[in-house]
């Protein structure tokens, strides 16, 4: 009997071995499973948010477009209203929404919203820890014109 215990007892090790080895892979599968589906998230991210940006630098930037140009710009505001509501921040929506209604506003700077814009945007795709103020979005176009 003496002999069987040591038997037993490393029988029973290889069991909560195998165990305890198909629980950290599943663990490991599941945390791959979780980083994919955040590399896809923010690769959407990146794809809706770079044409906006684009658009609302020119509108503000470059003469008004129209036209075909108008209608493309309209186009890409209407896909980025429907695609920001799925994959944006709460803070990038509503920066969005200022943003959009700005020019409805008396009084609006609509530097100061692109640039609330422009700062949710960033800690949306990823720096939310961003240093960058609205200064230094304003100033890059101040130092331009």
């Amino acid at each position: 009997m003496a002999a069987g215990v040591p038997a037993v007892a490393a029988v029973n090790a290889a069991i909560i071995a195998s165990r305890a080895s198909k629980a950290v892979r599943r663990t490991e599968i599941k945390a791959q499973q979780v980083r994919d589906l955040e590399e896809r998230v923010h690769s959407k991210k990146h794809e809706i948010y770079e044409p906006m940006l684009t658009t609302f630098q020119k509108l503000l930037t470059e003469p008004p477009p129209v036209g075909a140009e108008a209608e493309e710009a309209l186009k890409r505001i209407r896909d980025f209203s429907t695609w920001v509501l799925i994959y944006g921040s709460d803070e990038a929506i509503a920066a969005f929404r200022r943003f959009k209604q700005g020019p409805g506003n008396p009084g609006s700077d609509m530097w100061q919203l692109y640039a609330d814009f422009i700062l949710a945007a960033r800690r949306d795709l990823g720096y939310p820890e961003t240093g960058v103020s609205h200064e230094h979005v304003v100033g890059l176009y101040e130092a331009d014109a």
